[in-house]
């Protein structure tokens, strides 16, 4: 994340933070709220 942010490569970070979201949407155990995640971040996975 850090190397993304220092070559301001937007994309890159946006994919991270995404990423992010949903390991700990995931990791709470938390089915709505992963669920929400996934579908406000458009992934189906």
């Amino acid at each position: 994340m850090d190397q993304a942010i220092n070559d301001n490569n937007v994309h890159g970070f946006y994919s991270l933070d995404k990423e992010f979201h949903l390991a700990i949407s995931e990791a709470s155990r938390n089915r709505v709220l992963f669920d929400m995640s996934r579908m406000l971040l458009g992934t189906t996975d």
